[in-house]
């Protein structure tokens, strides 16, 4: 292992050397995935600069120019496994693989949500069994489609984007609703939740107990949520709500 001595030496003896070398990494990054463009600019950008830095300026930027790379990668990596998974899920999408990363990419850019947080939702949301055109809806909407609905609501909740979708997939199970219901579910209690004095958990709480005998009355979850929001303002929340909505349909 190089002593720091010797790597400070290696630094000075051809700044020019090492400048050049980092620019043809640079080159190297590009050529590898188009998707890194916006990597390899930034460090083209930064060799710039270490003519004029000096060496001790340079081997800090190239500390932080690693350090940059390497989350950076981390963070694609992870985002293309998700996609891969997504893609497992559904059956080979085809040249509706690049429309649905496009989808997540936009909704994300519209959220508070990173894009590999988005697509672990929209892999849970896959794995619930909704189609491609559910999951995207029109790909110039960024609130259309479950993804689009699942990021408003979890965003509204002030939550996990992957909870909220939990959460949306036990609405659609307990009023026995099918799965393309799905955006329906969420804009339901979106609605209700910041319309009344109740939040995301404790509504899905009480949905949970109320949901499969309000069904089986014939009440909508549309007034099921309604009934929830109401006991909330009222203070009664969660499974206390759920739970005394249930015994009132019984009686």
């Amino acid at each position: 292992m190089s002593k720091l001595s010797d790597i400070g030496v290696n630094l000075s003896l051809n700044s020019k050397q090492f400048t050049a070398g980092l620019m043809a990494a640079g080159k190297g990054l590009d050529d590898v995935s188009k998707k890194s463009k916006n990597l390899s600019n930034t460090l083209g950008n930064m060799t710039k600069q270490l003519a004029k830095v000096g060496v001790a300026g340079a081997s800090f930027m190239l500390f932080a120019t690693g350090g940059f790379l390497i989350s950076s990668s981390k963070t694609f990596i992870a985002f293309e496994e998700k996609l891969v998974k997504i893609n497992a899920i559904m059956g080979d999408l085809g040249t509706n693989a690049p429309i649905l990363e496009r989808k997540i990419r936009d909704v994300a850019k519209a959220s508070r949500f990173t894009a590999t947080e988005t697509a672990q939702a929209a892999q849970v949301l896959a794995l619930a069994g909704l189609e491609f055109d559910e999951l995207v809806g029109d790909i110039g909407d960024d609130s259309s489609g479950a993804i689009g609905a699942l990021s408003m609501f979890a965003e509204a909740a002030g939550g996990d984007i992957e909870m909220a979708a939990g959460i949306g997939i036990a609405g659609v199970k307990a009023f026995g609703l099918e799965i393309e219901d799905m955006t329906r579910v969420f804009n339901v209690m979106t609605t209700v939740f910041t319309g009344s004095f109740t939040d995301v958990m404790s509504l899905g709480q009480a949905m949970k107990f109320l949901g499969p005998t309000a069904n089986a009355a014939g009440v909508s979850i549309e007034e099921a949520a309604s009934a929830v929001g109401a006991l909330g303002n009222a203070g009664i929340q969660g499974t206390m709500a759920g739970t005394g909505l249930r015994m009132a349909i019984n009686k």
